[in-house]
């Protein structure tokens, strides 16, 4: 599979769960780090979030948004 099929992740979670769940699954799953990104919410209203995901996502190839909670403005914005 060249590098531009593989499917990326992104976790997008509140303050430094993005951090730990993704450190964890690429552990667990010995993935590269490119692989599994975390987004951190903090600091950032929903439209700042979804603009930092633009920018993550921009990049060639498919993804999938893992987010925390799905009504909170990490949810929200990943839709």
């Amino acid at each position: 599979m060249s590098d531009d099929a593989r499917v990326r992740g992104v976790v997008v979670a509140h303050s430094a769960l993005a951090e730990a769940l993704a450190d964890a699954v690429r552990s667990i799953a010995g993935l590269e780090p490119e692989a599994l990104q975390p987004l951190s919410n903090e600091g950032m209203a929903p439209d700042a979030i979804r603009d930092a995901l633009a920018e993550l996502l921009g990049r060639a190839g498919p993804a999938i948004i893992f987010t925390d909670l799905r009504e909170g403005s990490c949810g929200i914005a990943a839709q």
